[in-house]
């Protein structure tokens, strides 16, 4: 045992490659840690995709629309358990008009988020042709469903636009 002891003739190449190791080891880590944080996430869209789903669902159940949509005192917040606090800046924004078949509107709109916010979506969904950076991304889309009046089912249809400004602080657009 003292002999293997004594006996230390490939030492120095195992602490090059020990070293080697080390230094590929680090630099890995070190591209890493810089790739994930200069990298460039926009979720504008996806969060104004995720407001739309979570608005059209809370107010339609099976295709239906809920018969409490329709009253005047209808609270879209309470119902689809959105922060109000979170809409009173210029981060989120949602409007909605209710229609019938014969394109009259059911009730007045649902809105939340500032007013800003719409006039710059109507700006960039009526040009495809602009790319502005730094404003908000929209999602206006069409909800066909039924409702009841009078005892009778009727069709009727939503258009809802959803917008994101969103950039990168985090605040939830949902109630925990």
């Amino acid at each position: 045992m003292r002999n293997f002891l004594k006996n230390k003739k490939g030492i120095e190449y195992i602490s090059f490659f020990w070293f080697a190791v080390l230094v590929v080891t680090g630099a890995g880590i070190t591209v890493g840690v810089l790739a994930f944080y200069s990298a460039d996430t926009d979720v504008r869209k996806t969060e104004a995709n995720y407001l739309y789903i979570k608005i059209s669902d809370c107010l339609t159940q099976n295709g239906f629309l809920l018969d409490e949509v329709l009253e005047e005192n209808f609270y879209v917040f309470e119902k689809c358990g959105l922060d109000n606090y979170a809409f009173s800046g210029e981060k989120f924004y949602f409007y909605i008009q209710f229609f019938n078949e014969s394109d009259s509107e059911l009730r007045n709109s649902l809105t939340g988020g500032a007013e800003k916010i719409r006039k710059e979506c109507e700006i960039l969904l009526n040009d495809e042709k602009i790319d502005a950076k730094y404003y908000p991304r929209c999602m206006n889309q069409t909800q066909r469903f039924f409702y009841f009046e009078k005892g009778e089912i009727k069709k009727g249809y939503m258009k809802i636009l959803t917008a994101s400004n969103n950039n990168g602080i985090k605040l939830a657009m949902v109630k925990a």
